[in-house]
Protein backbone atom coordinates (compact mmCIF):
# COMPACT_ATOMS: atom_id res chain seq x y z
CA UNK A 1 0.00 0.00 0.00
CA UNK A 2 1.10 3.53 -0.63
CA UNK A 3 -0.22 7.33 -0.52
CA UNK A 4 -2.29 8.05 -3.25
CA UNK A 5 -0.95 10.36 -6.54
CA UNK A 6 -2.90 13.00 -7.87
CA UNK A 7 -2.62 15.41 -10.34
CA UNK A 8 -4.15 18.90 -10.99
CA UNK A 9 -5.24 20.88 -13.66
CA UNK A 10 -4.70 24.37 -14.37
CA UNK A 11 -7.50 26.46 -13.63
CA UNK A 12 -9.44 28.08 -16.12
CA UNK A 13 -12.11 30.21 -17.32
CA UNK A 14 -11.95 32.60 -14.21
CA UNK A 15 -14.49 34.99 -13.50
CA UNK A 16 -16.34 36.88 -10.61
CA UNK A 17 -17.87 33.70 -8.66
CA UNK A 18 -16.86 30.59 -10.57
CA UNK A 19 -14.13 29.04 -12.16
CA UNK A 20 -13.03 25.51 -13.33
CA UNK A 21 -10.35 23.38 -12.43
CA UNK A 22 -10.12 19.38 -11.47
CA UNK A 23 -7.72 16.62 -11.95
CA UNK A 24 -7.22 12.53 -12.14
CA UNK A 25 -6.32 9.96 -9.56
CA UNK A 26 -2.97 9.07 -11.07
CA UNK A 27 -2.28 5.89 -8.80
CA UNK A 28 -4.77 4.83 -5.78
CA UNK A 29 -2.08 3.37 -4.40
CA UNK A 30 -3.31 0.02 -4.07
CA UNK A 31 -6.24 1.07 -1.61
CA UNK A 32 -10.37 1.36 -2.28
CA UNK A 33 -11.26 5.00 -2.97
CA UNK A 34 -13.40 6.57 -0.43
CA UNK A 35 -13.90 10.03 -1.47
CA UNK A 36 -12.22 12.62 -3.91
CA UNK A 37 -13.07 15.51 -5.35
CA UNK A 38 -11.74 19.65 -5.49
CA UNK A 39 -11.23 22.04 -2.55
CA UNK A 40 -11.66 25.92 -2.90
CA UNK A 41 -11.63 28.67 -0.46
CA UNK A 42 -10.88 32.81 -1.25
CA UNK A 43 -7.40 33.05 0.51
CA UNK A 44 -5.59 30.14 -1.15
CA UNK A 45 -4.09 26.48 -0.57
CA UNK A 46 -7.44 25.41 0.26
CA UNK A 47 -8.44 21.70 1.86
CA UNK A 48 -10.97 19.36 3.30
CA UNK A 49 -11.57 22.10 5.97
CA UNK A 50 -12.83 24.77 3.12
CA UNK A 51 -15.78 24.08 0.63
CA UNK A 52 -15.24 21.00 -1.02
CA UNK A 53 -16.91 18.49 -3.58
CA UNK A 54 -17.57 15.15 -2.27
CA UNK A 55 -17.94 13.28 -6.14
CA UNK A 56 -17.25 10.07 -4.53
CA UNK A 57 -19.84 9.25 -2.11
CA UNK A 58 -21.80 12.18 -3.30
CA UNK A 59 -25.52 12.09 -2.03
CA UNK A 60 -28.05 13.61 -4.42
CA UNK A 61 -29.26 15.22 -1.90
CA UNK A 62 -25.94 16.97 -1.44
CA UNK A 63 -26.54 18.68 -5.27
CA UNK A 64 -26.62 22.14 -4.65
CA UNK A 65 -23.76 22.68 -2.43
CA UNK A 66 -21.47 22.71 -5.37
CA UNK A 67 -22.34 26.32 -6.94
CA UNK A 68 -20.52 27.31 -9.98
CA UNK A 69 -18.70 23.94 -10.49
CA UNK A 70 -21.34 22.32 -12.85
CA UNK A 71 -24.59 23.97 -14.28
CA UNK A 72 -27.18 21.68 -14.03
CA UNK A 73 -28.84 20.70 -17.66
CA UNK A 74 -32.40 18.50 -17.16
CA UNK A 75 -33.89 16.47 -20.25
CA UNK A 76 -31.21 17.70 -21.77
CA UNK A 77 -30.79 17.37 -25.91
CA UNK A 78 -27.59 17.18 -28.23
CA UNK A 79 -26.16 18.60 -31.48
CA UNK A 80 -24.02 16.81 -33.75
CA UNK A 81 -20.52 18.16 -34.38
CA UNK A 82 -18.20 17.97 -37.68
CA UNK A 83 -14.19 16.36 -37.89
CA UNK A 84 -13.44 20.23 -37.35
CA UNK A 85 -15.54 21.32 -34.93
CA UNK A 86 -16.95 18.96 -32.82
CA UNK A 87 -19.64 19.92 -29.93
CA UNK A 88 -18.51 19.81 -26.75
CA UNK A 89 -20.37 19.76 -23.22
CA UNK A 90 -18.02 20.34 -20.68
CA UNK A 91 -18.78 21.22 -16.83
CA UNK A 92 -22.45 20.21 -17.30
CA UNK A 93 -24.84 17.80 -14.56
CA UNK A 94 -27.05 16.02 -16.61
CA UNK A 95 -30.30 14.79 -14.78
CA UNK A 96 -33.62 14.17 -16.45
CA UNK A 97 -36.82 15.36 -15.14
CA UNK A 98 -38.82 12.43 -16.41
CA UNK A 99 -38.54 8.51 -17.08
CA UNK A 100 -36.55 7.30 -20.28
CA UNK A 101 -33.92 4.78 -21.34
CA UNK A 102 -31.21 7.29 -20.52
CA UNK A 103 -29.99 10.45 -18.75
CA UNK A 104 -27.82 11.25 -21.56
CA UNK A 105 -30.04 9.76 -24.57
CA UNK A 106 -28.41 9.48 -28.05
CA UNK A 107 -30.51 6.86 -29.71
CA UNK A 108 -32.92 7.40 -32.64
CA UNK A 109 -30.85 9.96 -34.67
CA UNK A 110 -27.48 10.13 -36.38
CA UNK A 111 -25.01 10.83 -33.84
CA UNK A 112 -21.53 12.04 -34.43
CA UNK A 113 -18.70 14.16 -33.15
CA UNK A 114 -19.54 14.59 -29.69
CA UNK A 115 -17.47 15.51 -26.82
CA UNK A 116 -18.54 15.42 -23.00
CA UNK A 117 -15.99 17.02 -20.99
CA UNK A 118 -15.99 17.25 -17.19
CA UNK A 119 -19.49 16.32 -16.67
CA UNK A 120 -21.54 14.80 -14.71
CA UNK A 121 -24.33 12.18 -15.32
CA UNK A 122 -26.10 12.12 -12.40
CA UNK A 123 -29.41 8.83 -11.75
CA UNK A 124 -30.78 10.33 -8.73
CA UNK A 125 -30.39 14.33 -8.39
CA UNK A 126 -32.67 15.71 -5.76
CA UNK A 127 -36.07 14.84 -6.56
CA UNK A 128 -35.59 13.91 -10.44
CA UNK A 129 -36.96 10.68 -11.84
CA UNK A 130 -34.32 7.64 -12.87
CA UNK A 131 -33.68 6.73 -16.22
CA UNK A 132 -32.93 2.98 -17.72
CA UNK A 133 -29.26 4.31 -18.21
CA UNK A 134 -26.80 7.03 -17.43
CA UNK A 135 -26.27 6.80 -21.17
CA UNK A 136 -27.11 5.15 -24.17
CA UNK A 137 -26.24 5.16 -27.84
CA UNK A 138 -28.38 2.10 -28.89
CA UNK A 139 -28.34 2.39 -32.78
CA UNK A 140 -29.44 0.43 -35.95
CA UNK A 141 -28.71 -0.20 -39.57
CA UNK A 142 -30.70 2.95 -39.65
CA UNK A 143 -28.81 5.52 -37.63
CA UNK A 144 -25.21 5.63 -36.61
CA UNK A 145 -23.06 7.00 -34.14
CA UNK A 146 -19.46 7.65 -34.28
CA UNK A 147 -16.96 9.93 -32.62
CA UNK A 148 -18.71 10.42 -29.46
CA UNK A 149 -16.18 10.44 -26.64
CA UNK A 150 -17.09 10.86 -22.55
CA UNK A 151 -13.63 12.52 -21.00
CA UNK A 152 -12.88 12.74 -17.25
CA UNK A 153 -17.15 11.97 -16.74
CA UNK A 154 -18.80 11.18 -13.35
CA UNK A 155 -21.45 8.41 -13.79
CA UNK A 156 -23.61 8.27 -10.68
CA UNK A 157 -25.85 5.30 -9.73
CA UNK A 158 -28.11 6.85 -7.57
CA UNK A 159 -26.17 6.82 -4.53
CA UNK A 160 -28.80 6.54 -1.46
CA UNK A 161 -27.19 7.31 2.27
CA UNK A 162 -26.11 3.41 2.15
CA UNK A 163 -29.69 2.58 1.45
CA UNK A 164 -28.67 1.40 -2.01
CA UNK A 165 -29.61 2.03 -5.39
CA UNK A 166 -32.67 3.02 -7.60
CA UNK A 167 -31.02 3.38 -11.02
CA UNK A 168 -32.55 0.71 -13.20
CA UNK A 169 -29.84 -0.70 -15.63
CA UNK A 170 -26.40 0.65 -16.89
CA UNK A 171 -23.88 3.15 -16.33
CA UNK A 172 -23.07 2.80 -20.18
CA UNK A 173 -24.68 1.45 -22.93
CA UNK A 174 -23.35 1.06 -26.34
CA UNK A 175 -25.67 -0.95 -28.54
CA UNK A 176 -25.84 -1.86 -32.23
CA UNK A 177 -29.35 -3.60 -32.64
CA UNK A 178 -31.56 -4.88 -34.34
CA UNK A 179 -29.31 -5.23 -37.33
CA UNK A 180 -28.88 -6.93 -40.15
CA UNK A 181 -25.92 -9.67 -39.75
CA UNK A 182 -22.18 -8.01 -41.62
CA UNK A 183 -23.50 -4.46 -41.03
CA UNK A 184 -20.27 -2.83 -40.39
CA UNK A 185 -20.65 0.66 -39.39
CA UNK A 186 -23.17 1.16 -36.60
CA UNK A 187 -20.84 2.89 -34.61
CA UNK A 188 -17.73 3.79 -34.36
CA UNK A 189 -14.90 5.56 -32.47
CA UNK A 190 -16.80 5.60 -29.06
CA UNK A 191 -14.45 6.72 -26.13
CA UNK A 192 -14.62 6.55 -22.67
CA UNK A 193 -11.36 8.35 -21.41
CA UNK A 194 -10.94 8.62 -17.28
CA UNK A 195 -13.79 8.10 -16.37
CA UNK A 196 -15.43 6.81 -12.96
CA UNK A 197 -18.46 4.67 -12.37
CA UNK A 198 -20.48 4.17 -8.94
CA UNK A 199 -21.99 1.03 -8.63
CA UNK A 200 -24.81 1.07 -11.29
CA UNK A 201 -28.01 -1.12 -11.28
CA UNK A 202 -26.61 -3.59 -14.03
CA UNK A 203 -23.76 -3.56 -15.93
CA UNK A 204 -21.73 -0.70 -15.58
CA UNK A 205 -20.49 -0.48 -19.10
CA UNK A 206 -22.04 -2.64 -21.81
CA UNK A 207 -20.75 -2.69 -25.79
CA UNK A 208 -23.01 -4.64 -27.10
CA UNK A 209 -24.23 -5.48 -31.19
CA UNK A 210 -23.57 -7.52 -34.31
CA UNK A 211 -20.37 -8.67 -35.75
CA UNK A 212 -18.78 -5.80 -36.82
CA UNK A 213 -15.33 -3.16 -36.48
CA UNK A 214 -15.86 -0.48 -34.15
CA UNK A 215 -12.50 0.70 -33.52
CA UNK A 216 -13.73 2.03 -30.33
CA UNK A 217 -11.73 2.19 -26.49
CA UNK A 218 -11.74 2.25 -22.88
CA UNK A 219 -8.70 4.09 -21.08
CA UNK A 220 -7.60 4.89 -17.53
CA UNK A 221 -12.03 4.09 -16.74
CA UNK A 222 -12.66 2.97 -13.12
CA UNK A 223 -15.64 0.66 -12.25
CA UNK A 224 -16.44 1.25 -8.35
CA UNK A 225 -19.14 -2.23 -8.43
CA UNK A 226 -22.22 -3.31 -10.64
CA UNK A 227 -25.21 -5.36 -10.08
CA UNK A 228 -26.79 -3.05 -7.27
CA UNK A 229 -30.41 -3.59 -8.64
CA UNK A 230 -30.93 -7.35 -8.37
CA UNK A 231 -34.96 -7.02 -8.01
CA UNK A 232 -34.35 -6.10 -11.76
CA UNK A 233 -36.59 -9.05 -13.51
CA UNK A 234 -35.27 -10.88 -16.26
CA UNK A 235 -34.12 -10.63 -18.68
CA UNK A 236 -32.49 -7.28 -17.37
CA UNK A 237 -31.02 -9.20 -14.03
CA UNK A 238 -27.38 -8.62 -14.70
CA UNK A 239 -24.56 -7.38 -13.05
CA UNK A 240 -21.28 -7.44 -14.78
CA UNK A 241 -18.84 -4.69 -14.13
CA UNK A 242 -17.20 -4.54 -18.19
CA UNK A 243 -18.88 -6.06 -21.28
CA UNK A 244 -18.28 -6.72 -24.57
CA UNK A 245 -20.67 -9.27 -27.00
CA UNK A 246 -20.10 -9.25 -30.19
CA UNK A 247 -18.45 -6.27 -31.68
CA UNK A 248 -15.30 -6.39 -32.98
CA UNK A 249 -11.90 -4.21 -32.75
CA UNK A 250 -12.11 -2.80 -28.92
CA UNK A 251 -9.09 -1.44 -27.42
CA UNK A 252 -9.02 -1.16 -23.27
CA UNK A 253 -6.29 0.55 -21.24
CA UNK A 254 -5.73 0.87 -17.38
CA UNK A 255 -9.23 -0.07 -16.60
CA UNK A 256 -9.95 -1.11 -13.00
CA UNK A 257 -13.00 -3.22 -11.63
CA UNK A 258 -14.04 -3.25 -8.56
CA UNK A 259 -16.34 -6.42 -7.41
CA UNK A 260 -19.93 -6.36 -8.56
CA UNK A 261 -22.77 -8.94 -8.22
CA UNK A 262 -21.44 -10.59 -11.45
CA UNK A 263 -18.28 -11.36 -13.12
CA UNK A 264 -15.43 -8.20 -13.72
CA UNK A 265 -15.27 -8.71 -17.40
CA UNK A 266 -17.95 -10.85 -19.64
CA UNK A 267 -16.76 -11.07 -22.98
CA UNK A 268 -18.94 -12.41 -25.98
CA UNK A 269 -17.00 -13.13 -28.80
CA UNK A 270 -18.37 -12.64 -33.03
CA UNK A 271 -21.67 -13.88 -32.28
CA UNK A 272 -20.36 -17.40 -32.49
CA UNK A 273 -18.18 -17.34 -35.36
CA UNK A 274 -14.89 -17.75 -36.51
CA UNK A 275 -14.01 -14.47 -37.07
CA UNK A 276 -11.37 -12.93 -34.83
CA UNK A 277 -12.70 -10.20 -32.07
CA UNK A 278 -9.49 -7.83 -32.38
CA UNK A 279 -9.70 -7.05 -28.57
CA UNK A 280 -6.63 -5.65 -26.69
CA UNK A 281 -6.13 -5.36 -22.80
CA UNK A 282 -3.65 -3.49 -21.17
CA UNK A 283 -3.28 -2.89 -18.00
CA UNK A 284 -6.13 -4.17 -16.64
CA UNK A 285 -7.09 -4.59 -12.71
CA UNK A 286 -9.57 -7.04 -11.46
CA UNK A 287 -9.53 -6.14 -7.91
CA UNK A 288 -10.85 -8.42 -4.91
CA UNK A 289 -11.94 -5.49 -2.97
CA UNK A 290 -15.06 -4.01 -2.68
CA UNK A 291 -16.04 -0.56 -2.93
CA UNK A 292 -18.03 1.16 0.61
CA UNK A 293 -20.75 1.94 -2.33
CA UNK A 294 -21.19 -1.74 -3.69
CA UNK A 295 -24.54 -2.84 -1.53
CA UNK A 296 -24.74 -5.87 -3.06
CA UNK A 297 -22.24 -9.04 -3.32
CA UNK A 298 -21.29 -11.27 -5.69
CA UNK A 299 -23.50 -14.69 -6.95
CA UNK A 300 -22.15 -18.03 -6.93
CA UNK A 301 -20.91 -18.00 -11.07
CA UNK A 302 -19.81 -14.71 -10.87
CA UNK A 303 -15.68 -14.66 -11.88
CA UNK A 304 -13.44 -12.06 -12.63
CA UNK A 305 -13.49 -12.97 -16.57
CA UNK A 306 -15.85 -14.82 -18.29
CA UNK A 307 -15.70 -15.51 -21.85
CA UNK A 308 -17.47 -17.78 -25.19
CA UNK A 309 -16.43 -17.74 -28.38
CA UNK A 310 -13.62 -15.20 -27.83
CA UNK A 311 -10.87 -15.42 -30.68
CA UNK A 312 -7.46 -14.15 -30.56
CA UNK A 313 -8.01 -11.64 -28.09
CA UNK A 314 -4.63 -10.04 -26.32
CA UNK A 315 -3.93 -9.71 -22.44
CA UNK A 316 -0.94 -8.11 -21.03
CA UNK A 317 -0.11 -5.97 -17.66
CA UNK A 318 -3.60 -7.94 -16.36
CA UNK A 319 -4.57 -9.17 -12.55
CA UNK A 320 -7.18 -11.09 -11.82
CA UNK A 321 -8.26 -11.24 -7.78
CA UNK A 322 -10.51 -13.71 -6.22
CA UNK A 323 -13.38 -11.74 -4.34
CA UNK A 324 -15.40 -12.85 -1.76
CA UNK A 325 -18.38 -15.17 -2.47
CA UNK A 326 -18.55 -15.88 -6.41
CA UNK A 327 -17.25 -18.45 -8.43
CA UNK A 328 -13.94 -20.86 -7.22
CA UNK A 329 -12.26 -19.87 -10.61
CA UNK A 330 -10.70 -16.93 -11.61
CA UNK A 331 -11.65 -17.75 -15.20
CA UNK A 332 -14.21 -19.58 -17.02
CA UNK A 333 -14.23 -19.58 -20.86
CA UNK A 334 -16.19 -21.82 -23.13
CA UNK A 335 -15.06 -22.10 -27.21
CA UNK A 336 -12.50 -19.69 -26.39
CA UNK A 337 -9.29 -20.18 -29.47
CA UNK A 338 -5.78 -18.87 -30.01
CA UNK A 339 -5.99 -15.81 -27.05
CA UNK A 340 -3.07 -14.84 -25.80
CA UNK A 341 -2.85 -14.52 -22.02
CA UNK A 342 1.03 -14.47 -21.31
CA UNK A 343 0.90 -11.08 -19.43
CA UNK A 344 -1.81 -12.40 -17.14
CA UNK A 345 -1.20 -12.52 -13.60
CA UNK A 346 -3.77 -15.13 -12.59
CA UNK A 347 -2.88 -15.10 -8.64
CA UNK A 348 -3.24 -18.73 -7.00
CA UNK A 349 -6.72 -18.98 -8.48
CA UNK A 350 -7.86 -21.95 -10.72
CA UNK A 351 -9.16 -21.55 -14.40
CA UNK A 352 -11.56 -23.52 -16.34
CA UNK A 353 -11.40 -24.02 -19.92
CA UNK A 354 -13.88 -26.26 -22.30
CA UNK A 355 -13.07 -29.28 -24.17
CA UNK A 356 -13.87 -26.72 -27.45
CA UNK A 357 -11.12 -24.33 -26.34
CA UNK A 358 -7.97 -24.50 -28.61
CA UNK A 359 -4.95 -22.58 -29.39
CA UNK A 360 -4.53 -20.33 -26.15
CA UNK A 361 -1.52 -19.13 -24.67
CA UNK A 362 -0.44 -18.58 -21.41
CA UNK A 363 -3.60 -19.97 -19.13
Amino acid sequence: MAVPTVSTASITNIADTTAQGGGQITDDGGLALTAYGVCWNTTGTPTIADAHTDDLGWSPSDGDSQPGLFTLVTNPTFTNGSSGSWTTYSYKRFVRGSTSQAIIDLTGANRSYILFDHCIIDAGYASYLNSWNCASINHTATYKANHIYFQDCLFLGNYESGTGYSLNRMGFECTGRPAPTGASDIYQDIGLIRCVFQPMGNEAISFDGPEMTTSSFVQDVVILGSGNNPSTSAPFDFGQGFEINGPLGFTVTNLTVHPGRDSGLNLGGADATAADCGWTFTGLDLRSDYDSLQVVQRISGAHPIYAHDMKAASFSGVAARAASGGSSYMTYMTNCDNNNFTGMNWGSGTRYLDGASTGNSGI
